[in-house]
């Protein structure tokens, strides 16, 4: 049985969770000197005093909510299927009116009574754990709060108890925001039918705890006591959200409907309903559909809420104050002083976010540091296991300071560094990036290998701190392999913070430009144009220019590759005259990928294919693409590319890009056969490109790349209520890039053949996460799985006789590695002294789908 004190608790925390907002805004003389270009409104009785509380007396509104987190998934072996969690909250919200002047109304408020339900394994449950509700919560929650409002309707004033925590605050303003619903009649009817079906739109700009908004309304006449109001917004009606991070909802799909029954006579809300629903979107509707292979996966949230008039009990004050309505927020707070004996705070009525961290994440991690590390030592190569790593040092407390320690004293495997830089690119702490330099960079006991990556993972992260800033502009200053790494990492970095940060990017690019005009070498200036070509618009297009007219073709291709962030507009025009007059093959088709990219395609003979399949949809879509490209004639040109993407919300990643070509160049009259590899990750070169002059007959292989990164971390919250509802959507991932390639008879007496081959594999696994924090709970669903496991194997072969001409082929074959789909429901309770229970969580469905192999191309010429 659960005690008084902890029934008001639980009910006052429930009831904030309600976005019903009802403000009763009649239209009376003054609003009809309005323009008659003003939509239409409602006929109705006129009334007097509008938003009134005219009984001198507590109004008890009961409410319920639930808000589901739910996710969505689908494979070409199964129907969508749908799982999803739950908390549930009922209580009362008592109301009392504590002051009223010409034309407002200061009211005194509680939350009481609140219950909380969750689903555990067991089922639908009230929560009545004595560490999580009791008294100490109770005294929290219950502190009176005071609210202005206007008689129109409009909350013009919040007053909180200084010592209210933000957590409290955004429930007790969630509790007003459920009287904020504009209704607007008029004496005269604006339409013939004044029955029940006679219902006029409006739109009001409004302000709630989950952001201001332009609302669309509509009322119609039920009889003459009762005016139903409908309330809709999606997200194009907001012009901001509480999360100030969000700045616009073009990847989300947000739709909410209230549905409220308003008492003339009364003056007085007599119930009210919302449903909501936020989902994210991928792109187009189009570009978000299942594509038949792998799976599709979907986050969001679903709210039902309610609120009715239970009556009207005796109140706790003798009269009501008289205002003259020009009383500053001073004067109110000393009054609310004098009742109370607290200090009052004026505060807005939008929720202020408490916690921006991944809080989605906490469905994801392990208990402990010691679990992950463990987990990750299973399979240090398997993404899923990075994905744990990351949650765990995202959310757990100390996790950092203490993989801090075990660095330093050396207790942490050496096989395990690959997946522990990884997971360090997806945390959000500031420290991860100290973490990666301090011990994976600056130390000189790492393997080169484990540098490049660890240089690689700072073009990862979102927000690079003005220590990382300085270590790598520092470093591209040296005159060694890391300090040409560290040039194309300082381009990648100006690129990242170029929309936040717009001065400092430009100062970035500024070093990286300087460089290029001092290179003393075709080497020097291929690095820093690659750079630049990193940095994208933080440097002028005019800097770049120049060097498509050098006279190495090299630098001239990567002058090309310089272009590739810039918009269309600006470089289709350069990229058209070199595609048609440049001299080297090599250049004219850096060139065509690039106008390809930017919708152009043109072709440069018959022995060029391109190939493209989707995996997935719904959350997030991945795409691979490839294209093999031989050139006619005894100069043989060949290339391999292959390229993986991936679609989450409205951005797009290419998480991987490689290329291999071999083609040959005229040096002091002397014909040499080159190869030449690169790679992006997300879009960016991670390393200075290889290039090399071949002996003829040398067949040569190798590992271009191998990494393993967090590709990107995606969050936003919405208010539903009081409640924070964060929506997540992450990807880590390996990248392998092994490569061939065999040549002869360069100076091409006779004959010549080249053979090239380039795989680039990317195992890359995503979690799509929904959850919720309430003062006393969070949970969620979450979704693991691999959503690219592919290989994508390019070959290009061709051979010239002076007799029997050209001859060769082209293959492509792509596999699909086993893939897996873990969905998951979890739960955790706070105690009273603040700290969290351990999680509970329980797992729904496992799936996993056999290899799958497509021979795309196998073409002879």
């Amino acid at each position: 049985m659960i005690y008084p004190r902890v029934k008001r608790w639980l009910s006052m925390l429930i009831g904030t969770v309600l976005l019903a907002q009802l403000v009763l805004i009649p239209h009376h003389a003054t609003a009809q000197t309005r323009s008659s270009g003003r939509e239409p409104v409602v006929v109705a009785t006129e009334s007097k005093g509008y938003y009134r509380y005219p009984d001198m007396g507590i109004y008890r509104y009961a409410w319920s909510s639930t808000v589901d987190t739910q996710s969505t998934t689908q494979t070409a072996a199964t129907r969508p299927r749908q799982d999803v969690n739950r908390l549930g909250m009922t209580g009362v919200v008592e109301i009392e009116r504590y002051a009223s002047g010409r034309s407002t109304n200061l009211l005194r408020a509680k939350l009481v009574n609140p219950k909380m339900y969750t689903i555990t394994e067991t089922g639908w449950q009230l929560v009545t754990d004595r560490e999580v509700v009791g008294p100490d919560f109770d005294k929290q929650v219950e502190v009176p709060f005071y609210f202005q409002q206007h008689t129109t309707g409009e909350v013009v004033g919040m007053y909180f108890d200084r010592t209210d925590s933000e957590e409290v605050r955004n429930m007790k303003r969630a509790a007003v925001s459920q009287l904020a619903m504009q209704l607007e009649y008029s004496p005269t009817p604006s339409c013939d039918d004044r029955t029940i079906t006679c219902a006029q739109p409006y739109k009001r700009l409004e302000t709630d705890v989950t952001g201001t908004y332009t609302a669309a309304y509509a009322a119609r006449i039920v009889d003459s006591q009762y005016v139903e109001i409908t309330k809709t917004r999606d997200q194009d009606s907001y012009t901001a959200f509480a999360d100030r991070t969000i700045v616009d909802a073009r990847d989300t799909l947000l739709s909410s409907k209230h549905t409220a029954m308003y008492d003339l006579r009364a003056g007085v809300l007599v119930r009210n309903s919302n449903q909501q629903t936020i989902r994210n979107r991928l792109g187009s509707a189009e570009q978000a559909q299942y594509a038949g292979s792998g799976y599709g996966i979907e986050s969001g949230i679903n709210a039902n809420e309610s609120i009715s008039l239970d009556g009207v009990t005796t109140g706790a004050l003798d009269s009501v104050i008289s205002l003259s309505g020009d009383e500053q927020t001073s004067e109110l707070a000393a009054l609310m002083r004098r009742t109370e004996g607290r200090d009052y705070v004026a505060t807005p009525l939008v929720a202020t976010i408490v916690e921006q961290a991944a809080v989605a994440d906490r469905g994801l991690a392990a208990n402990d540091l010691t679990s992950a590390l463990a987990l990750v030592a299973q399979n240090p190569h398997d993404p899923n296991n990075v994905i744990v790593l990351r949650a765990t040092l995202n959310t757990l407390d100390r996790s950092m300071q203490q993989l801090d320690q075990r660095l330093s004293k050396g207790t942490i495997a050496t096989n395990l560094y690959e997946p522990l830089i990884g997971a360090l690119t997806g945390v959000i702490d500031p420290q991860a990036q100290a973490l990666v330099i301090k011990h994976f960079i600056q130390s000189p006991s790492v393997a080169a290998s484990i540098r490049t990556q660890a240089l690689t993972a700072l073009t990862i992260f979102k927000k690079p701190s003005l220590e990382t800033i300085r270590f790598v502009t520092t470093l591209a200053d040296q005159n060694t392999p890391e300090g040409m790494q560290a040039l194309l990492v300082l381009g990648a970095i100006a690129g990242t913070i170029q929309h936040e940060q717009p001065a400092q990017a430009r100062d970035l690019a500024t070093i990286i430009e300087a460089t290029l005009t001092h290179a003393k070498s075709d080497t020097e200036r291929d690095l820093a144009l690659r750079a630049l070509g990193n940095a994208g618009t933080a440097t002028d297009l005019a800097v770049i220019r120049p060097y498509l007219a050098d006279a190495n073709q090299i630098v001239r291709t990567s002058a090309i590759d310089a272009l590739r962030k810039f918009p269309a507009a600006d470089t289709n025009a350069l990229l058209n005259t070199a595609y048609r007059s440049d001299t080297s093959e090599i250049v004219r088709h850096t060139a065509r990928e690039l106008l390809y990219a930017n919708g152009d395609s043109p072709s440069l003979n018959a022995f060029d294919w391109n190939w493209q399949q989707f995996i997935g949809g719904g959350d997030l879509k991945g795409e691979l693409k490839s294209r093999v490209y031989v050139s006619d004639g005894p100069d043989i040109t060949a290339l391999a590319r292959g390229e993986a993407k991936a679609h989450a919300w409205s951005w797009s990643y290419t998480l991987a890009e490689a290329q291999a070509s071999t083609y040959v160049q005229t040096e002091h009259s002397i014909k040499y056969r080159y190869f030449e590899a690169y790679v992006k990750v997300l879009g960016n070169n991670v390393f200075t490109p290889i290039k090399e002059r071949l002996q003829c007959g040398v067949e040569r292989t190798g590992n271009l790349y191998q990494t393993t990164i967090n590709f990107f971390s995606l969050t936003k919250t919405f208010m539903v209520g009081p409640v924070p509802v964060q929506l997540g959507l992450t990807a880590s991932g390996t990248i392998s890039i092994p490569w061939k390639i065999v040549a002869s008879a360069c100076d091409v007496p006779i004959s010549a053949n080249a053979n090239i081959s380039i795989t680039p594999t990317v195992w890359a696994s995503a979690s799509a996460t929904a959850a919720v924090t309430i003062f006393v709970a969070r949970g969620g669903v979450g979704i693991t799985a691999d959503f690219l496991k592919t290989g994508i194997e390019a070959k290009a072969s061709a051979s010239y006789h002076i007799i029997n001409g050209f001859h060769g082929s082209i293959n492509l074959n792509v596999s699909l590695q086993p893939m897996a789909v873990r969905i998951f429901l979890w739960y955790q309770l706070r105690k009273l002294n603040g700290s969290w229970k351990p999680r509970n969580e329980w797992t729904l469905w496992n799936w996993s789908a056999p290899t799958q192999t497509w021979p795309i191309w196998n073409h002879s010429f």
